[in-house]
């Protein structure tokens, strides 16, 4: 999933995708356990393989870049947009508790920003 949104500009542009998109939030903030692959509802891993250290900063710029996607009015932006970053921040976190070593200075600037812009709007 997170190499199909990279191919096409991380564009969610179907009600499908954006379900993926909230399964894959509820992977890392509630069962804060990811795996390789799931079924297409994202309620069974498809694969007991878990998603690989490299993968959890890939997933995390996936989760911000769609932060800075999000359609609707104003407060529906915002409550998705932090939702996102909070999913993204919880990633890196669960990056260095898998092994990979300390946060990723760009990535976790870039949460950084994006919720300094949402703070201020």
């Amino acid at each position: 999933y997170l190499a199909h949104l990279a191919a096409r500009q991380f564009a969610i542009t179907t009600p499908k995708e954006a379900e993926a998109m909230r399964g894959l939030c509820r992977k890392v903030d509630i069962a804060r356990k990811v795996w390789a692959a799931y079924d297409d509802q994202w309620q069974k891993p498809a694969s007991r393989e878990p998603l690989p250290p490299a993968g959890w900063p890939a997933l995390a710029v996936v989760l911000l870049r769609q932060a800075v996607e999000v359609k609707g009015d104003r407060n529906q932006r915002r409550a998705e947009a932090l939702k996102l970053i909070n999913s993204a921040c919880n990633a890196l976190d669960l990056f260095r508790q898998a092994g990979g070593g300390k946060f990723h200075a760009e990535i976790s600037g870039m949460a950084e920003r994006q919720l300094a812009t949402i703070v201020d709007s």
